[in-house]
């Protein structure tokens, strides 16, 4: 019995997200799909965490436990012969056997792309967020450093999955341009923390975008912060623009 660790990359446009659900295509679902057919057996996958539909990584991390005698090399070979497209193994690795893929993660790496122009880019539409509106983006950097540090981002979690407690400690939130092969630049949120609630970072990019339009002052965004209340901050930002980049384990 051996315990291996995968590097997943996908393009989260055409699945229901990471986790399975009836009669609808999922990442985990496809995974376990591929593995069975190289390993005949049961085969449980474990990922870092869910990503919600729509959303894409670079850099995600599956751990799962079986019995083979595949060569790394081999292994990954097989595996993205059996996935799609949208779907890749960029690394495989054996590891300790009681490491687990969600409870050893020591934090996480997120980005999303904004393309914030008048017409939106036809090869851009299933990988941003089309914002047509004038964004200040001077105040957005001043909200990000106002949702730095260990907080309750209770007003930034959407209804689902319950937990424990809802304070997590953002250790990093930038904002940077970059630009892309297509004749446009983009605008990249990059949030580093020990964890995220459900679709925290959708709904932090969401409010900091109205933070952007002058739909709320950075008064209110304190107080947004404050309030835990959900009711209070912005909409969700949509989820082509999400990016889980990479979990680290130290």
């Amino acid at each position: 019995m051996k315990n291996y660790k995968l590097i997943l990359q996908y393009h989260g446009a055409g699945f229901c997200g990471w986790q399975m659900q009836n009669d609808k295509i999922s990442i985990q679902s496809e995974l376990i799909r591929a593995l069975e057919k190289i390993f005949r057996q049961k085969i449980t996958v474990i990922a870092s965490g869910r990503t919600d539909a729509g959303v894409h990584a670079l850099g995600q991390v599956v751990s799962f436990r079986c019995e083979g005698g595949l060569t790394k090399d081999r292994l990954k070979a097989a595996i993205n012969f059996y996935l799609g497209p949208e779907i890749i193994v960029s690394k495989i690795e054996e590891v300790d056997f009681d490491f687990h893929a969600q409870k050893d993660a020591k934090q996480k790496l997120y980005r999303y792309l904004i393309l914030n122009q008048t017409l939106p880019h036809p090869l851009l539409i299933d990988a941003t967020w089309h914002v047509p509106f004038k964004i200040n983006w001077k105040l957005v950097q001043a909200g990000l450093k106002l949702l730095e540090g260990k907080k309750d981002f209770r007003a930034f979690q959407s209804v689902g999955t319950p937990v424990k407690s809802t304070v997590r400690t953002l250790f990093s939130a930038k904002l940077k341009k970059i630009k892309t092969p297509y004749e446009v630049s983009l605008y990249a949120i990059e949030w580093i923390a020990d964890g995220f609630l459900k679709q925290m970072v959708r709904n932090m990019v969401g409010t900091l975008v109205d933070v952007g339009r002058g739909k709320i002052s950075l008064d209110q965004l304190e107080e947004v912060l404050r309030s835990c209340d959900r009711k209070k901050a912005g909409p969700a930002a949509p989820a082509q623009g999400l990016y889980l980049v990479k979990v680290d384990y130290f």
